[in-house]
């Protein structure tokens, strides 16, 4: 049966709500989640599933809840693998890079947390739609998963998608669930596609002199069409645009050296260290908040400018017009978003925030409009209410 949740994992609960919980299980099988499911269902608990801990504090602050934290990392098993059909079935407990060793094996690769480096499980990085680096040329953790299964609200047990690449029967639900964060089931499988390993991956990071040179040298070698794997911009210390292609040995070489001779155009000349994404900490820290803001790669810039004042390191992922940064509160948080809409950003979210904050702020910064459409999927899928209630936008 169940097992209880490690003690050292408490000084996560602070990022899930104003109260620890209830009870913390660890089930071990689906049939075993199911049940403490149904348990929870039965006596009010609210049900939070919790992996490696590492973005829990991306959503909402529960308050005033009594809540279950179901820890799935005890269901961490490769359940079936297909490489000639090019798909995998695991659990959602298994860690992303026990999941490339099994795949590295057959020379092939999940396109799922491949710079993620810290424990994290493939049921939280679906939960959480989080990509790193590589997200030009592979997309989000949403286009990687093919199905799953669910333990919902209504007692049942369900499964959307199916075990094959090309599969068009039906609603794709995995990409309600995906960015979900637990808030609409407790996903107990799932079913991922998977790639061939390349036959070389190399990456090129230069130092850039400016902000504005190192974000025109990349926006320069995205309209290039050089189909690079990675392609990011990073400013803190210094500034630094990394660039990484995969291929054949040929068609590698040939891209550093038109990369190199294209950022040569903007100063960007000194090979760098190869740079890090900055990784927020589990824990929010007091006096700094993180911010994801997305808007059209050619109004990046703008966002980056307008964090400025406040910056103290981002990273910006330039085909994808996505920025990622840490600030400070040297100012008025409303006073920043109110900045960063008017450079053009298009969505926000506060991936972390002080506690002090987080009782009030919602995470997400959405239009009112899209909230009525939100809470109707909510009641749909979880008519309880059970699953995270308060974490989700607008806090459903």
């Amino acid at each position: 049966m169940s097992a209880s949740y490690a003690p050292a994992m408490a000084v996560l609960w602070p990022c899930v709500a104003d109260r620890p919980p209830a009870e913390a299980v660890a089930p071990a099988s689906r049939a075993e989640a199911a049940v403490e499911v149904a348990r929870a269902l039965r006596h009010g608990l609210g049900i939070v599933p919790v992996g490696a801990g590492t973005r829990l504090a991306e959503a909402n602050l529960m308050r005033g809840v009594e809540w279950l934290a179901v820890d799935m990392t005890r269901m961490d098993r490769v359940l079936a693998y297909s490489p000639d059909d090019m798909t995998v079935v695991v659990e959602p407990g298994v860690t992303a890079e026990a999941l490339q060793a099994v795949l590295a094996e057959a020379g092939q690769f999940a396109a799922l947390g491949l710079a993620s480096g810290r424990g994290e499980t493939v049921g939280g990085l679906i939960a959480a739609n989080a990509q790193g680096r590589r997200q030009c040329a592979f997309g989000l953790p949403r286009d990687q998963l093919l199905g799953f299964r669910a333990a919902l609200s209504t007692g049942d047990e369900v499964r959307f998608g199916g075990c094959t690449v090309k599969n068009v029967a039906g609603y794709d639900m995995g990409k309600l669930y995906c960015g979900s964060h637990g808030t609409l089931g407790l996903i107990t499988e799932l079913t991922l596609r998977v790639r061939p390993l390349p036959s070389v991956r190399s990456t090129l990071s230069l130092a850039g002199p400016g902000l504005g040179d190192t974000l025109s040298a990349g926006m320069a070698l995205h309209l290039a069409r050089l189909l690079p794997t990675g392609l990011v911009a990073t400013f803190g210390a210094g500034c630094a645009l990394t660039v990484e292609f995969s291929g054949s040995h040929e068609t590698v070489a040939w891209q550093l050296e038109q990369a190199r001779r294209v950022s040569a155009g903007y100063g960007l000349q000194t090979e760098a260290a190869a740079s890090v994404d900055p990784s927020p900490p589990a824990v929010p820290d007091p006096g700094v908040a993180w911010l994801r803001a997305a808007t059209v790669p050619t109004a990046i810039e703008g966002l980056c400018r307008a964090l400025e004042p406040c910056l103290s390191r981002a990273v910006a992922h330039i085909a994808a017009g996505l920025v990622e940064a840490e600030v400070t509160l040297a100012e008025p948080l409303n006073d920043l978003e109110r900045r960063l809409f008017a450079a053009g950003c298009s969505h926000l979210r506060w991936t972390r925030l002080p506690q002090s904050e987080r009782a009030t702020r919602d995470a997400w910064r959405l239009p009112a409009a899209q909230l009525p459409l939100m809470r109707a999927v909510k009641g749909a899928l979880d008519p309880a209410g059970a699953f995270g209630p308060g974490r989700f936008a607008g806090r459903i």
